[in-house]
């Protein structure tokens, strides 16, 4: 993947699905809404509206993920569902969508797939799966089978073995067996992993050979060896994907150090982003608004 991207300007495109001009401006930013009203929609959104969403906050920085060769967009987006919401993020330059078959039953990923299909070769996606260490392998080809289904895509960029706490999974043959089948099949591109007990997790995760990328929490008052851990990471060419910033901008009280006009979520978006072995701060976006807010940060950690 390129760290060039082009954003597109049109909603509807391709075979996603398609909204109604009602919907598109129950949905829209108000600034979008209001020159559509007054510009008429038309054929297009219309030069004007094109304008007004290029002045838009966007993506300025794109990160390498370790040694997968892959970029991604300093800002990820997390958690989405929303179609119209999800291609405004890609629209705004962001190529790293990140979701799980459990957030909202599964609907997460069937959104991430209506919204991004005529653009799926050029984002990175990633699910995940809570393991359980107990299971047979098919159980969990079935899981990872269910969920490219939803993504409507025969692979995902990422694959995540989600919210490890014990390390021994990493040493389960059953488990690994099956992650195995599933990258000979070509039903993912990258086995990474996702924890919230980095102090213990992560030196096992680099041992193993296994993962190219991890999810951490960025709240350093909770992992005193956060800064160590990140380092035998980067180090070790596994990329870092840092999730919970806003959690570690509290406990941090990162606005009292933050340039005067900035949101909370800002502020703690752009302290991780200062931190240079992270590859990308994921964070939940679910309207308009929030895309714009974030997004309006990116490219501070250059």
């Amino acid at each position: 993947m390129s760290g060039k991207h082009d954003p597109r300007t049109e909603i509807d495109s391709g075979n996603d699905r398609k909204l109604s001009r009602r919907d598109f401006l129950k949905k829209a930013p108000p600034a979008v809404a209001g020159l559509m009203v007054l510009g008429g929609m038309g054929a297009g959104l219309g030069a004007a509206v094109r304008a007004a969403r290029d002045e838009a906050p966007k993506i300025r920085d794109y990160r390498p993920l370790g040694k997968t060769g892959l970029k991604l967009s300093d800002i990820g987006m997390g958690a989405g569902v929303d179609d119209a919401v999800i291609r405004y993020a890609y629209d705004r330059g962001i190529t790293y969508f990140d979701t799980a078959d459990s957030y909202y039953n599964g609907r997460g990923e069937e959104a991430f797939g209506r919204a991004l299909k005529s653009v799926r070769d050029k984002c990175v996606i990633s699910t995940k799966h809570m393991v359980e260490p107990g299971w047979k392998k098919d159980v969990l080809k079935e899981k990872v089978n269910a969920s490219l289904k939803r993504l409507g895509s025969d692979y995902a960029d990422l694959l995540f073995v989600q919210g490890v706490g014990d390390p021994a999974l990493f040493k389960n043959e059953e488990i690994l067996s099956a992650y195995r089948e599933l990258k000979e099949e070509g039903k993912y591109r990258f086995l990474c992993f996702s924890t919230h007990d980095t102090d213990i997790v992560v030196p096992a995760a680099i041992e193993s050979g296994l993962f190219s990328a991890a999810m951490l929490m960025y709240v350093p008052s909770m992992f005193q060896k956060m800064d160590e851990m990140h380092t035998r990471l980067h180090e070790a060419g596994i990329g870092i994907i840092a999730m919970k910033a806003l959690k570690g901008g509290e406990a941090i009280n990162v606005l009292e150090k933050a340039k005067p006009g900035r949101t909370f979520a800002q502020a703690s978006i752009e302290w991780a982003l200062q931190d240079k072995k992270i590859s990308t701060v994921l964070i939940s976006m679910r309207t308009f608004e929030h895309i714009d807010e974030y997004l309006a940060v990116s490219g501070s950690g250059r």
